[in-house]
């Protein structure tokens, strides 16, 4: 009504407020106002509302008039906010530093001033945006569904550049709240591919925190919607995940790792056939001698995103042992004496793979030739590997 319409109004302008309780009191007060304005659709009968929530309707929650023009305006001034703090970081504002040359010392130090004001701008606002989504996230008051689902894909892209903040206990905050959005179920098929698609947007973000970030939030969100995700979302996101696989950070391959051995999972062993052929290619081939130089990188990248892919599909069947997974262990096997971090890799899924299956070894050898069993015996059996 007017009154919440005012109240955000009055809140809009002290965002970043400076006192760390002011801003807590702020997120708690957006809170409160996205769940009393919140319209859940409700089935009418004789022009009456009934006490039972409408259950797979497209409209299944609707976004909350009062809030969209206060998400809109959070929203838009953040990213504008966070490119100019960006700019400033990187010292791409070339025109705020000629203009500090042409004044001497005094211009350079108001603008230095002024980048630090919005750096700290920046931080106050990306602190009531994480506490305000921790608030009303994942589910509310145990209904199964969120005030600020609909409003997720606008403010989800700023949650997720939060995470490389430079400030480490607001990035752990913005991690933990990335988890809880993460799982926030029930979302509608009109909501869903809106954040599917804003979050593939991310993945192309200059910070691999950011990249890295996305991939837990990606397979989170798909297992709990694994049975209502269109294909098309599920094929996007899936070539998305492996292409991460060759990413130049190894923090974000190894994310895509864990992202492809769910994606495994939710679309089982047809997905595993299809992607074997692709992770085996790029294990081919000799590694130059000297891993130096952007050539010499990219075959170690490429080397580590292959062995990374088959040690997914290892990892998306920790308790049982399916045909095709015996002649991916040998062929992992063969990398085992090759260069950081690819023999680490190799390790790690061979330690693993025998902490899940060593119980039931007696029946799971069963399923591996003769040959196989004696090239992994040293690997599955020796503790020299996992030391």
């Amino acid at each position: 009504g007017p009154l919440q319409r005012q109240v955000l109004h009055d809140l809009e302008s002290i965002l970043s407020h400076p006192s760390a309780q002011a801003r807590d009191c702020l997120a708690s007060c957006l809170a409160t106002i996205s769940r009393v304005s919140w319209n859940p659709a409700w089935p009418e009968s004789d022009g009456h509302a009934r006490g039972t929530l409408v259950f797979g309707r497209d409209d299944f929650v609707r976004p909350s008039e009062v809030m969209h023009s206060t998400v809109a305006k959070v929203a838009v001034e953040s990213a504008a906010l966070a490119e100019r703090v960006a700019a400033a970081v990187k010292g791409e504002s070339s025109e705020a530093q000629a203009e500090g040359a042409s004044t001497g010392g005094v211009g350079d130090d108001e603008r230095k001033a002024k980048e630090k004001e919005e750096e700290e701008e920046l931080k106050n606002r990306r602190y009531v945006l994480v506490s305000w989504l921790v608030s009303v996230c994942p589910v509310y008051e145990h209904m199964y569904q969120s005030p600020l689902a609909p409003h997720l894909p606008a403010l989800l892209p700023q949650l997720l550049m939060t995470i490389a903040d430079k400030d480490r206990s607001l990035s752990k905050q913005a991690k933990t709240c990335t988890e809880y959005v993460a799982n926030t179920p029930m979302l509608s098929s009109a909501v869903l591919p809106q954040v599917l698609s804003t979050a593939e947007a991310m993945i192309v973000s200059t910070s691999w925190h950011v990249r890295a970030a996305v991939l837990p939030f990606l397979q989170t969100l798909l297992f709990r919607h694994q049975f209502v995700v269109h294909k098309e979302d599920m094929r996007k996101v899936r070539e998305l995940v492996v292409q991460l696989l060759c990413d130049s950070q190894v923090e974000v391959r190894e994310m895509a790792s864990s992202a492809v051995s769910v994606l495994v999972r939710i679309s089982g062993d047809e997905l595993a056939l299809s992607l074997q052929g692709l992770f085996r290619g790029w294990c081919a081939g000799p590694l130059p001698k000297q891993i130096k130089g952007a050539d010499g990188m990219a075959a170690m990248n490429l080397r580590h995103a292959g062995v990374l892919g088959l040690a997914a599909l290892i990892g998306s069947h920790p308790y049982d042992v399916p045909e095709w997974m015996p002649s991916i262990l040998v062929k992992l096997a063969s990398h085992i004496n090759e260069p950081m971090p690819v023999k680490q890799t190799v390790k790690n899924t061979f330690g693993e793979f025998w902490r899940t299956h060593q119980d039931a070894w007696t029946q799971h050898k069963d399923k591996f030739a003769e040959d196989e069993l004696t090239a992994l015996t040293d690997l599955l059996v020796s503790p020299t590997y996992f030391s």
